[in-house]
Protein backbone atom coordinates (compact mmCIF):
# COMPACT_ATOMS: atom_id res chain seq x y z
CA UNK A 1 0.00 0.00 0.00
CA UNK A 2 1.14 3.30 -0.64
CA UNK A 3 0.17 6.18 1.75
CA UNK A 4 0.20 9.63 -0.22
CA UNK A 5 0.80 12.73 2.47
CA UNK A 6 -0.48 15.90 1.45
CA UNK A 7 0.77 18.94 3.84
CA UNK A 8 -1.51 21.95 4.98
CA UNK A 9 0.21 24.90 6.59
CA UNK A 10 -1.70 27.31 9.08
CA UNK A 11 -1.50 29.36 12.48
CA UNK A 12 -4.59 28.48 14.60
CA UNK A 13 -4.19 31.68 16.20
CA UNK A 14 -3.91 33.84 13.16
CA UNK A 15 -5.65 32.03 10.29
CA UNK A 16 -8.85 31.38 11.73
CA UNK A 17 -11.36 32.80 9.28
CA UNK A 18 -14.99 31.64 11.03
CA UNK A 19 -16.35 29.36 13.38
CA UNK A 20 -19.90 28.03 14.46
CA UNK A 21 -21.81 24.92 15.58
CA UNK A 22 -19.88 22.37 13.68
CA UNK A 23 -16.08 23.21 14.00
CA UNK A 24 -13.71 25.84 12.82
CA UNK A 25 -12.46 27.04 9.76
CA UNK A 26 -8.78 28.55 8.81
CA UNK A 27 -6.84 29.89 6.11
CA UNK A 28 -3.93 27.63 4.73
CA UNK A 29 -1.57 26.79 2.42
CA UNK A 30 -1.45 23.67 0.54
CA UNK A 31 2.41 23.23 0.03
CA UNK A 32 2.43 20.93 -2.52
CA UNK A 33 -0.12 23.24 -4.99
CA UNK A 34 1.24 26.66 -3.52
CA UNK A 35 -2.49 27.78 -3.32
CA UNK A 36 -4.61 29.10 -0.84
CA UNK A 37 -7.43 26.67 0.55
CA UNK A 38 -9.94 26.97 3.68
CA UNK A 39 -9.29 23.73 6.87
CA UNK A 40 -12.70 23.05 8.19
CA UNK A 41 -11.77 21.11 11.46
CA UNK A 42 -14.57 19.46 13.44
CA UNK A 43 -14.06 17.38 16.41
CA UNK A 44 -17.86 15.75 16.30
CA UNK A 45 -20.17 17.30 18.85
CA UNK A 46 -22.94 16.25 16.66
CA UNK A 47 -24.61 12.78 15.87
CA UNK A 48 -22.82 10.54 13.26
CA UNK A 49 -24.79 11.84 10.31
CA UNK A 50 -23.46 15.63 11.18
CA UNK A 51 -20.21 14.88 10.68
CA UNK A 52 -17.96 16.70 8.26
CA UNK A 53 -17.61 13.21 6.27
CA UNK A 54 -21.21 13.20 6.10
CA UNK A 55 -21.16 16.89 4.63
CA UNK A 56 -18.49 16.51 2.62
CA UNK A 57 -20.16 13.60 0.67
CA UNK A 58 -23.04 15.14 -0.03
CA UNK A 59 -21.33 18.04 -1.98
CA UNK A 60 -17.85 16.72 -3.08
CA UNK A 61 -19.26 15.92 -6.79
CA UNK A 62 -20.85 19.22 -7.00
CA UNK A 63 -19.24 22.32 -9.44
CA UNK A 64 -20.43 25.74 -9.74
CA UNK A 65 -19.39 28.91 -9.55
CA UNK A 66 -21.86 29.75 -6.59
CA UNK A 67 -21.20 27.07 -4.75
CA UNK A 68 -18.12 26.61 -2.82
CA UNK A 69 -15.64 23.89 -3.69
CA UNK A 70 -14.85 21.17 -1.35
CA UNK A 71 -11.95 19.66 -2.57
CA UNK A 72 -10.72 16.80 0.49
CA UNK A 73 -11.28 15.57 3.55
CA UNK A 74 -9.37 13.05 5.86
CA UNK A 75 -9.01 12.51 9.69
CA UNK A 76 -6.08 13.22 11.79
CA UNK A 77 -4.95 10.29 14.06
CA UNK A 78 -4.71 12.61 17.07
CA UNK A 79 -7.62 12.69 19.54
CA UNK A 80 -9.95 16.29 20.48
CA UNK A 81 -9.58 16.38 24.78
CA UNK A 82 -12.41 14.93 24.74
CA UNK A 83 -11.87 11.80 23.00
CA UNK A 84 -13.76 12.21 19.81
CA UNK A 85 -11.73 11.68 16.51
CA UNK A 86 -10.90 15.16 14.32
CA UNK A 87 -12.51 14.75 10.83
CA UNK A 88 -10.62 18.06 8.77
CA UNK A 89 -12.31 18.79 5.22
CA UNK A 90 -10.32 20.77 2.34
CA UNK A 91 -12.37 23.44 0.61
CA UNK A 92 -12.01 26.44 -1.67
CA UNK A 93 -10.46 29.70 -0.19
CA UNK A 94 -12.98 32.43 -0.40
CA UNK A 95 -11.59 36.10 0.42
CA UNK A 96 -14.24 38.42 0.57
CA UNK A 97 -16.03 37.28 4.27
CA UNK A 98 -19.50 36.82 4.37
CA UNK A 99 -23.11 38.64 3.46
CA UNK A 100 -23.32 39.69 6.87
CA UNK A 101 -20.38 41.83 6.81
CA UNK A 102 -21.55 43.77 3.57
CA UNK A 103 -25.29 44.19 5.02
CA UNK A 104 -23.71 45.55 8.04
CA UNK A 105 -22.05 48.61 6.04
CA UNK A 106 -24.16 48.62 2.81
CA UNK A 107 -25.64 51.99 1.72
CA UNK A 108 -28.08 52.87 -0.62
CA UNK A 109 -25.53 53.17 -3.24
CA UNK A 110 -24.65 48.69 -3.10
CA UNK A 111 -28.21 48.19 -3.95
CA UNK A 112 -27.28 46.89 -7.64
CA UNK A 113 -24.14 45.04 -5.85
CA UNK A 114 -27.05 43.44 -3.58
CA UNK A 115 -29.06 42.58 -6.62
CA UNK A 116 -26.40 41.12 -7.96
CA UNK A 117 -25.31 38.89 -5.06
CA UNK A 118 -29.07 37.73 -4.98
CA UNK A 119 -28.89 36.15 -8.47
CA UNK A 120 -25.82 34.89 -8.05
CA UNK A 121 -27.28 33.09 -4.65
CA UNK A 122 -30.41 32.10 -6.40
CA UNK A 123 -28.04 31.01 -9.53
CA UNK A 124 -26.26 28.33 -6.94
CA UNK A 125 -29.25 27.18 -5.10
CA UNK A 126 -30.91 26.74 -8.46
CA UNK A 127 -28.22 24.03 -9.20
CA UNK A 128 -27.97 22.40 -5.52
CA UNK A 129 -32.09 21.76 -5.84
CA UNK A 130 -31.28 20.16 -9.07
CA UNK A 131 -29.16 17.68 -7.64
CA UNK A 132 -31.66 16.85 -5.06
CA UNK A 133 -30.40 18.57 -1.93
CA UNK A 134 -31.93 20.70 0.10
CA UNK A 135 -29.16 23.54 1.81
CA UNK A 136 -31.85 23.60 5.18
CA UNK A 137 -29.45 26.11 6.49
CA UNK A 138 -29.33 29.39 4.25
CA UNK A 139 -27.81 32.64 5.88
CA UNK A 140 -26.30 36.03 5.28
CA UNK A 141 -23.12 34.29 7.13
CA UNK A 142 -23.27 30.96 4.73
CA UNK A 143 -22.96 32.92 1.74
CA UNK A 144 -19.54 33.80 1.26
CA UNK A 145 -18.12 36.65 -1.45
CA UNK A 146 -15.34 36.19 -3.63
CA UNK A 147 -13.46 39.55 -4.85
CA UNK A 148 -12.27 39.68 -7.51
CA UNK A 149 -10.91 43.12 -8.66
CA UNK A 150 -14.06 45.26 -9.10
CA UNK A 151 -16.22 41.79 -9.07
CA UNK A 152 -17.91 40.05 -6.32
CA UNK A 153 -19.34 36.79 -6.88
CA UNK A 154 -21.08 35.05 -4.15
CA UNK A 155 -20.85 31.47 -3.05
CA UNK A 156 -23.21 29.59 -0.68
CA UNK A 157 -20.87 27.72 1.77
CA UNK A 158 -21.34 25.21 4.86
CA UNK A 159 -23.66 22.27 3.94
CA UNK A 160 -23.04 20.77 7.13
CA UNK A 161 -27.54 20.29 7.26
CA UNK A 162 -28.08 19.53 3.89
CA UNK A 163 -30.68 17.02 2.97
CA UNK A 164 -30.70 14.66 0.35
CA UNK A 165 -34.43 14.77 -0.68
CA UNK A 166 -34.49 10.75 -1.40
CA UNK A 167 -32.85 10.35 2.39
CA UNK A 168 -35.39 7.93 4.02
CA UNK A 169 -34.90 10.42 7.46
CA UNK A 170 -37.37 12.50 5.70
CA UNK A 171 -39.99 12.77 8.37
CA UNK A 172 -40.21 14.80 11.55
CA UNK A 173 -36.85 14.57 13.16
CA UNK A 174 -34.58 16.78 13.32
CA UNK A 175 -36.49 19.43 11.78
CA UNK A 176 -35.64 22.84 13.80
CA UNK A 177 -32.05 22.59 13.13
CA UNK A 178 -30.10 26.26 11.74
CA UNK A 179 -30.26 29.29 12.10
CA UNK A 180 -33.80 29.69 13.96
CA UNK A 181 -33.96 33.73 11.73
CA UNK A 182 -34.41 32.14 8.60
CA UNK A 183 -36.06 28.68 9.36
CA UNK A 184 -39.23 28.27 7.23
CA UNK A 185 -42.35 27.14 9.15
CA UNK A 186 -42.66 23.95 7.94
CA UNK A 187 -39.34 23.45 10.28
CA UNK A 188 -41.64 24.14 13.17
CA UNK A 189 -44.87 22.74 12.02
CA UNK A 190 -44.48 20.22 9.12
CA UNK A 191 -47.91 18.97 9.24
CA UNK A 192 -49.28 22.19 9.26
CA UNK A 193 -47.29 24.09 6.78
CA UNK A 194 -45.52 21.27 5.05
CA UNK A 195 -46.18 19.54 2.00
CA UNK A 196 -46.57 15.63 1.91
CA UNK A 197 -45.39 15.52 5.32
CA UNK A 198 -42.01 16.14 4.02
CA UNK A 199 -39.20 18.77 3.75
CA UNK A 200 -38.99 20.27 -0.26
CA UNK A 201 -36.35 22.36 -1.63
CA UNK A 202 -38.60 25.37 -1.68
CA UNK A 203 -37.61 25.30 2.32
CA UNK A 204 -34.66 27.53 0.84
CA UNK A 205 -36.80 29.55 -0.57
CA UNK A 206 -38.38 31.04 2.25
CA UNK A 207 -34.89 31.24 3.87
CA UNK A 208 -34.08 33.67 0.45
CA UNK A 209 -36.63 35.54 0.62
CA UNK A 210 -35.89 36.31 4.50
CA UNK A 211 -32.54 37.56 3.08
CA UNK A 212 -34.00 39.39 0.21
CA UNK A 213 -35.91 41.37 2.60
CA UNK A 214 -33.02 41.94 5.14
CA UNK A 215 -30.57 42.79 2.11
CA UNK A 216 -33.12 45.85 0.92
CA UNK A 217 -34.73 46.73 4.22
CA UNK A 218 -31.40 47.38 6.26
CA UNK A 219 -32.66 44.60 9.02
CA UNK A 220 -34.25 40.77 9.84
CA UNK A 221 -37.91 40.45 8.85
CA UNK A 222 -38.83 38.35 12.16
CA UNK A 223 -35.60 39.79 14.47
CA UNK A 224 -32.46 38.65 15.81
CA UNK A 225 -31.34 36.41 18.77
CA UNK A 226 -27.99 38.93 18.49
CA UNK A 227 -30.62 41.63 19.21
CA UNK A 228 -31.94 40.61 22.14
CA UNK A 229 -35.19 38.82 20.57
CA UNK A 230 -35.68 35.47 22.63
CA UNK A 231 -36.41 32.48 20.05
CA UNK A 232 -39.67 32.07 21.26
CA UNK A 233 -40.63 35.72 19.77
CA UNK A 234 -38.87 35.03 16.70
CA UNK A 235 -40.77 31.78 15.71
CA UNK A 236 -44.25 33.59 16.53
CA UNK A 237 -43.06 36.03 14.06
CA UNK A 238 -42.19 33.59 11.74
CA UNK A 239 -46.06 32.16 11.94
CA UNK A 240 -47.86 35.77 12.63
CA UNK A 241 -46.02 38.70 11.70
CA UNK A 242 -47.41 40.51 8.15
CA UNK A 243 -44.08 42.03 6.35
CA UNK A 244 -45.83 45.07 4.96
CA UNK A 245 -42.38 46.55 3.93
CA UNK A 246 -41.95 44.60 1.11
CA UNK A 247 -43.28 46.53 -0.79
CA UNK A 248 -40.42 48.74 -0.46
CA UNK A 249 -37.91 46.53 -1.98
CA UNK A 250 -36.89 47.18 -5.40
CA UNK A 251 -38.61 45.53 -8.53
CA UNK A 252 -38.97 42.82 -9.21
CA UNK A 253 -37.28 41.51 -6.36
CA UNK A 254 -40.41 42.64 -3.97
CA UNK A 255 -42.31 40.06 -6.13
CA UNK A 256 -39.49 37.77 -5.29
CA UNK A 257 -39.63 37.93 -1.54
CA UNK A 258 -43.55 38.00 -1.71
CA UNK A 259 -43.57 34.59 -3.18
CA UNK A 260 -40.93 32.89 -1.04
CA UNK A 261 -42.28 34.29 2.17
CA UNK A 262 -45.47 32.47 2.11
CA UNK A 263 -46.18 30.31 5.09
CA UNK A 264 -47.66 27.33 3.45
CA UNK A 265 -45.08 25.07 1.57
CA UNK A 266 -48.02 24.22 -0.73
CA UNK A 267 -48.75 27.80 -1.99
CA UNK A 268 -45.05 29.16 -2.19
CA UNK A 269 -43.09 29.33 -4.98
CA UNK A 270 -41.99 25.83 -5.37
CA UNK A 271 -38.61 26.03 -7.55
CA UNK A 272 -35.70 28.71 -7.92
CA UNK A 273 -37.08 28.09 -12.04
CA UNK A 274 -40.50 30.53 -10.89
CA UNK A 275 -38.30 33.02 -9.81
CA UNK A 276 -36.16 33.54 -12.25
CA UNK A 277 -38.87 33.59 -14.71
CA UNK A 278 -40.51 36.67 -12.58
CA UNK A 279 -36.78 37.94 -13.02
CA UNK A 280 -36.09 37.49 -16.52
CA UNK A 281 -38.83 39.79 -17.93
CA UNK A 282 -37.64 42.91 -16.48
CA UNK A 283 -34.02 42.64 -15.94
CA UNK A 284 -32.33 40.87 -18.77
CA UNK A 285 -32.43 43.65 -20.93
CA UNK A 286 -30.36 45.82 -17.97
CA UNK A 287 -28.06 43.26 -16.97
CA UNK A 288 -24.35 43.16 -17.28
CA UNK A 289 -22.81 40.23 -19.07
CA UNK A 290 -21.32 39.03 -16.13
CA UNK A 291 -24.62 39.17 -14.72
CA UNK A 292 -26.18 37.84 -17.15
CA UNK A 293 -24.13 34.91 -17.82
CA UNK A 294 -25.06 34.12 -14.00
CA UNK A 295 -28.90 34.64 -13.93
CA UNK A 296 -28.82 31.92 -17.51
CA UNK A 297 -26.19 29.85 -16.59
CA UNK A 298 -28.94 27.08 -15.13
CA UNK A 299 -31.74 28.31 -16.31
CA UNK A 300 -33.78 26.67 -19.41
CA UNK A 301 -36.29 29.30 -19.12
CA UNK A 302 -34.31 32.30 -20.60
CA UNK A 303 -33.76 31.41 -24.13
CA UNK A 304 -31.82 35.10 -25.14
CA UNK A 305 -27.99 33.51 -25.73
CA UNK A 306 -26.12 36.26 -23.59
CA UNK A 307 -22.90 34.43 -22.96
CA UNK A 308 -18.96 35.96 -22.31
CA UNK A 309 -16.89 33.36 -23.83
CA UNK A 310 -14.02 34.76 -22.16
CA UNK A 311 -12.55 37.53 -19.38
CA UNK A 312 -12.26 40.19 -22.53
CA UNK A 313 -16.23 39.48 -23.07
CA UNK A 314 -16.96 41.13 -19.76
CA UNK A 315 -17.21 44.73 -21.26
CA UNK A 316 -19.64 43.53 -24.62
CA UNK A 317 -22.46 45.35 -24.71
CA UNK A 318 -26.18 42.85 -24.61
CA UNK A 319 -28.21 43.19 -27.03
CA UNK A 320 -31.88 44.44 -27.08
CA UNK A 321 -32.39 43.32 -30.51
CA UNK A 322 -34.11 39.99 -29.40
CA UNK A 323 -37.12 42.03 -27.73
CA UNK A 324 -40.04 40.77 -28.65
CA UNK A 325 -43.16 42.71 -29.35
CA UNK A 326 -46.23 40.47 -27.14
CA UNK A 327 -50.03 39.94 -28.22
CA UNK A 328 -50.01 42.12 -24.99
CA UNK A 329 -48.10 44.73 -26.03
CA UNK A 330 -49.66 44.94 -29.14
CA UNK A 331 -53.54 44.80 -28.15
CA UNK A 332 -53.41 48.27 -26.43
CA UNK A 333 -52.34 49.96 -29.33
CA UNK A 334 -55.00 47.99 -31.54
CA UNK A 335 -58.11 48.97 -28.85
CA UNK A 336 -56.86 53.00 -29.18
CA UNK A 337 -56.58 52.77 -33.21
CA UNK A 338 -60.12 51.39 -33.49
CA UNK A 339 -61.44 54.08 -30.60
CA UNK A 340 -59.91 56.99 -32.49
CA UNK A 341 -61.49 55.59 -36.20
CA UNK A 342 -64.67 55.24 -34.57
CA UNK A 343 -64.49 58.58 -32.72
CA UNK A 344 -62.98 60.22 -35.54
CA UNK A 345 -65.54 59.37 -38.22
CA UNK A 346 -68.80 58.41 -36.56
CA UNK A 347 -70.66 60.51 -39.12
CA UNK A 348 -69.44 58.03 -41.90
CA UNK A 349 -70.43 54.85 -39.64
CA UNK A 350 -73.64 55.78 -38.49
CA UNK A 351 -76.74 57.38 -39.73
CA UNK A 352 -76.46 61.05 -38.61
CA UNK A 353 -80.27 62.00 -38.74
CA UNK A 354 -80.50 60.27 -35.40
CA UNK A 355 -78.91 61.93 -32.23
CA UNK A 356 -77.70 58.39 -31.20
CA UNK A 357 -74.72 58.71 -33.68
CA UNK A 358 -73.05 60.31 -31.00
CA UNK A 359 -73.61 57.30 -28.35
CA UNK A 360 -72.45 54.73 -30.10
CA UNK A 361 -68.92 55.80 -30.22
CA UNK A 362 -69.02 55.75 -26.22
CA UNK A 363 -70.37 52.55 -26.49
CA UNK A 364 -67.52 51.36 -28.80
CA UNK A 365 -64.82 52.86 -26.61
CA UNK A 366 -66.28 51.30 -23.29
CA UNK A 367 -66.41 47.77 -25.49
CA UNK A 368 -62.91 48.65 -26.04
CA UNK A 369 -61.77 49.47 -22.43
CA UNK A 370 -63.20 46.04 -21.29
CA UNK A 371 -61.48 44.62 -24.30
CA UNK A 372 -58.31 46.23 -22.27
CA UNK A 373 -58.85 44.89 -19.16
CA UNK A 374 -59.79 41.27 -20.52
CA UNK A 375 -55.99 41.08 -21.85
CA UNK A 376 -54.45 42.56 -18.71
CA UNK A 377 -54.75 40.32 -16.77
CA UNK A 378 -55.33 37.35 -19.59
CA UNK A 379 -52.11 37.89 -21.00
CA UNK A 380 -50.24 38.64 -17.92
CA UNK A 381 -49.26 41.98 -19.20
CA UNK A 382 -45.60 43.03 -18.30
CA UNK A 383 -44.09 46.32 -16.66
CA UNK A 384 -43.02 47.47 -19.61
CA UNK A 385 -46.26 47.20 -21.81
CA UNK A 386 -47.92 49.85 -19.06
CA UNK A 387 -47.48 52.88 -21.04
CA UNK A 388 -48.90 51.33 -23.98
CA UNK A 389 -52.28 50.63 -21.77
CA UNK A 390 -51.93 54.08 -20.33
CA UNK A 391 -52.71 55.27 -24.08
CA UNK A 392 -55.14 53.21 -24.95
CA UNK A 393 -57.15 53.56 -21.43
CA UNK A 394 -56.97 57.69 -21.69
CA UNK A 395 -57.57 57.77 -24.87
CA UNK A 396 -61.22 55.47 -24.93
CA UNK A 397 -61.84 57.10 -21.60
CA UNK A 398 -61.73 60.55 -23.45
CA UNK A 399 -63.93 59.27 -26.26
CA UNK A 400 -66.33 57.71 -23.90
CA UNK A 401 -66.77 61.03 -22.09
CA UNK A 402 -66.74 62.98 -24.93
CA UNK A 403 -69.19 61.34 -27.06
CA UNK A 404 -71.50 61.46 -23.97
CA UNK A 405 -71.14 65.00 -23.93
CA UNK A 406 -71.81 65.83 -27.43
CA UNK A 407 -74.89 63.65 -27.51
CA UNK A 408 -76.17 65.56 -24.23
CA UNK A 409 -75.92 69.04 -25.62
CA UNK A 410 -77.40 67.63 -29.18
CA UNK A 411 -80.68 66.64 -27.10
CA UNK A 412 -80.64 70.03 -25.32
CA UNK A 413 -80.17 71.93 -28.36
CA UNK A 414 -83.07 69.88 -30.07
CA UNK A 415 -85.45 70.17 -26.96
CA UNK A 416 -84.79 73.83 -27.17
CA UNK A 417 -85.63 73.88 -30.95
CA UNK A 418 -88.65 72.19 -30.70
CA UNK A 419 -89.61 74.74 -27.98
CA UNK A 420 -88.97 77.68 -30.38
CA UNK A 421 -86.13 78.46 -27.93
CA UNK A 422 -82.24 79.25 -28.66
CA UNK A 423 -79.99 77.49 -26.65
CA UNK A 424 -76.62 78.89 -25.23
CA UNK A 425 -72.98 77.67 -26.23
CA UNK A 426 -71.88 74.49 -25.27
CA UNK A 427 -69.39 74.88 -22.40
CA UNK A 428 -68.80 71.58 -20.95
CA UNK A 429 -67.32 69.60 -23.65
CA UNK A 430 -64.73 72.83 -24.63
CA UNK A 431 -63.44 72.55 -20.74
CA UNK A 432 -63.51 69.06 -21.06
CA UNK A 433 -61.76 68.97 -24.01
CA UNK A 434 -59.04 71.21 -22.93
CA UNK A 435 -58.30 69.99 -19.64
CA UNK A 436 -58.30 66.38 -19.77
CA UNK A 437 -55.68 66.10 -22.23
CA UNK A 438 -53.94 68.21 -19.83
CA UNK A 439 -54.17 66.34 -16.78
CA UNK A 440 -53.21 62.99 -18.97
CA UNK A 441 -49.98 64.56 -20.07
CA UNK A 442 -49.12 65.35 -16.43
CA UNK A 443 -49.48 62.38 -15.08
CA UNK A 444 -47.77 60.62 -17.92
CA UNK A 445 -44.92 62.95 -16.98
CA UNK A 446 -45.28 62.12 -13.43
CA UNK A 447 -45.46 58.11 -14.11
CA UNK A 448 -42.21 58.42 -16.36
CA UNK A 449 -40.28 60.43 -13.08
CA UNK A 450 -41.45 57.44 -11.03
CA UNK A 451 -40.50 54.42 -13.74
CA UNK A 452 -37.69 55.83 -14.69
CA UNK A 453 -34.86 53.98 -13.50
CA UNK A 454 -36.89 50.71 -14.42
CA UNK A 455 -37.49 52.03 -18.07
CA UNK A 456 -36.44 49.86 -21.14
CA UNK A 457 -35.78 51.94 -24.49
CA UNK A 458 -38.99 49.94 -26.27
CA UNK A 459 -41.50 51.66 -23.70
CA UNK A 460 -40.38 55.46 -25.45
CA UNK A 461 -42.65 54.14 -28.24
CA UNK A 462 -45.72 54.12 -26.04
CA UNK A 463 -44.38 57.36 -24.57
CA UNK A 464 -44.17 59.15 -28.04
CA UNK A 465 -47.31 57.81 -28.91
CA UNK A 466 -49.07 59.07 -25.84
CA UNK A 467 -47.20 62.38 -25.48
CA UNK A 468 -47.97 63.37 -29.59
CA UNK A 469 -51.68 61.96 -28.83
CA UNK A 470 -52.42 64.61 -26.33
CA UNK A 471 -50.60 67.38 -28.05
CA UNK A 472 -52.33 66.89 -30.95
CA UNK A 473 -55.87 66.70 -28.50
CA UNK A 474 -54.26 70.57 -26.77
CA UNK A 475 -53.38 71.76 -30.30
CA UNK A 476 -57.11 71.04 -31.37
CA UNK A 477 -58.72 73.45 -28.74
CA UNK A 478 -56.36 75.64 -27.35
CA UNK A 479 -53.16 76.39 -29.13
CA UNK A 480 -52.30 77.60 -32.36
CA UNK A 481 -50.70 74.76 -34.98
CA UNK A 482 -47.68 76.70 -34.72
CA UNK A 483 -47.67 76.10 -31.07
CA UNK A 484 -48.70 72.70 -31.60
CA UNK A 485 -46.33 71.65 -34.02
CA UNK A 486 -43.83 73.15 -31.80
CA UNK A 487 -44.91 71.24 -29.06
CA UNK A 488 -45.41 68.01 -30.91
CA UNK A 489 -41.13 68.38 -32.31
CA UNK A 490 -40.24 68.96 -28.88
CA UNK A 491 -41.48 65.97 -27.08
CA UNK A 492 -40.25 63.20 -30.09
CA UNK A 493 -37.12 64.97 -29.46
CA UNK A 494 -37.66 64.25 -25.48
CA UNK A 495 -38.82 60.77 -26.08
CA UNK A 496 -35.96 60.31 -28.43
CA UNK A 497 -33.40 61.33 -26.55
CA UNK A 498 -34.59 59.82 -23.58
CA UNK A 499 -34.59 56.59 -25.65
CA UNK A 500 -31.34 56.64 -26.85
CA UNK A 501 -30.12 57.37 -23.38
CA UNK A 502 -32.00 54.45 -22.22
CA UNK A 503 -30.92 52.11 -25.05
CA UNK A 504 -27.09 52.64 -24.45
CA UNK A 505 -27.79 52.04 -20.58
CA UNK A 506 -28.92 48.96 -21.19
CA UNK A 507 -26.41 47.99 -23.64
CA UNK A 508 -23.44 48.48 -21.42
CA UNK A 509 -25.90 46.75 -18.31
CA UNK A 510 -27.22 49.69 -16.27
Amino acid sequence: MITVTKTYQFDPQTDLIGKGGFGRVYRATDTNLNMQVAIKKYSGNLPTKYSLFEEIKRVIHLSHPNLVRYFDAFELHESSSFGDKIQVGVLEFVNGGDLSGLLRTATKNDTELLKEIIIGVMSGLQYLHSQGIIHRDMKPENILLQKNGNQITPKIADFGISKVISDSSSGNSSLVIGSIEYMAPEQFNLSKYGKNGKLQTNLDLWSLGVIIYEAFCGKAPFGKTQEGISRDEIMRNILEKDLSEIATIPAPFNKIAKMCLVRSAEQRAQSIDQLFEVLYRPLATNLSPRLATAVIHRSHLITEQIVATDSSALSAPISTNQYQFSVTYLLPLLTFVLGSLFFGNAASFFDVTKLHHLLYPSVISGVLLLVNIIGLFAFKAKRHEFFGYFLSFTALLFYGIMGFLLLTYAQQKAQFAAANLKMGTDLNTPIFQSYYPLMALALLGLLLAVRYKQLIWVEMISVALCGLFWTYQIAGTSLSSSMAWVLAVAILVLCGGLGAMLKQRDSVGG
